[in-house]
């Protein structure tokens, strides 16, 4: 087997089992130990990877595609709770264009029971029917192709229709945030350059999804983190005060528990600098398997949500965003 094609079986293996073992891909492939350690390296060098004692792990996870039937029959309690928090940033009297999201389909409903008085520009047809007994607010309905997967109205149509309008407010959602490079991405071509026009005319952006999906990339980058206004996710500032004082959240603390057996994981040391107004530094000392890691998160407090951005490399998109 040629080098190229052997690296190519361990990216396989990875992506299938999350984590693979030095001395199980030495005796798959008939080949020495040394020779596994050096193809890990270089898949490492080239950012696919990230070694670990005798092994290693997959760096980015990948988002999967699902339906829109499907995403809103997997109502969890944070799509809940960001879309309370989106009607909680609507006021009556403004104009505002829901994305085609199952987080929006959920806001939908809590704004049909609300006495908001607005005018809803949307291309998620399923929605329209929420509002058949509320007179408070007027509905419009972007035309175009309707995409059965997506469950809405995408492509040059749809993108037509949406230029005429200008709106106030623009809740739009995301398959994954690659918080490294800054980008926001989704699955589908039409549906992403459906999302930018939405993103045009808007006053103010926000980018509503999970927390879960910082991280996680999709296969279609629509967007830059730094055009968005607003992130709101489930996590509260009371959350992110945890981070803050703490020197870890929720989901930190889960990771650590669930590699710690297997990795040895360990925090050794937290340190939290203080970059700009409501803006930190989170520097994290871990020891994984007898070696030393540093992991840096770079978080922004805002009232509607927070700004979550990755290791050190983001530093320059954090600044960029928040600045000093």
């Amino acid at each position: 087997m040629f080098l190229d094609e052997r690296l190519e079986k361990i990216l396989e293996i990875l992506k299938n089992e999350k984590k693979v073992k030095v001395t199980d891909l030495a005796e798959k492939f008939d080949v020495s130990e040394v020779i596994i350690r050096k193809n890990l390296k270089r898949l490492e060098q080239e950012g696919k990877l990230k070694r670990t004692h005798g092994g290693a792990i997959l760096l980015k996870e990948l988002a999967h595609s699902s339906t829109l039937e499907e995403r809103v029959i997997n109502r969890t309690k944070p799509k809940e709770i960001i879309a309370r928090k989106i009607i909680e940033n609507i006021q009556s009297g403004e104009t505002v264009f829901f994305d085609i999201t199952s987080i929006n389909y959920i806001a939908a409903e809590y704004l049909a029971n609300s006495q908001k008085e607005i005018t809803l520009i949307t291309n998620m047809p399923s929605i329209t029917t929420h509002f058949n007994k509320n007179s408070k607010i007027s509905i419009i309905m972007i035309g175009g192709e309707y995409n059965k997967e997506i469950g809405g109205n995408v492509g040059i149509e749809a993108i037509n229709y949406i230029k005429k309008y200008n709106v106030d407010k623009a809740f739009v959602g995301s398959a994954g945030i690659d918080l490294e490079a800054g980008k926001v991405m989704n699955f589908e071509a039409n549906d992403g350059n459906t999302k930018k026009e939405i993103m045009n005319i808007s006053k103010k952006i926000f980018l509503a999804t999970e927390y879960r999906k910082l991280g996680i990339l999709g296969n279609y980058k629509f967007s830059n983190l730094s055009d968005f206004d607003t992130f709101i996710c489930e996590k509260d500032k009371k959350d992110f005060e945890k981070i803050i004082n703490d020197g870890k959240d929720e989901k930190y603390k889960e990771y650590y528990e669930k590699e710690k057996a297997e990795y040895k994981l360990r925090l050794l040391s937290t340190d939290v600098e203080k970059i700009g107004e409501n803006a930190y530094k989170i520097t994290e000392k871990l020891e994984m398997s007898n070696e030393p890691i540093v992991k840096i998160t770079y978080v922004k407090i805002l009232k509607e949500g927070v700004y979550v951005i990755g290791n050190e490399n983001s530093k320059d998109i954090f600044l960029a965003l928040f600045g000093k």
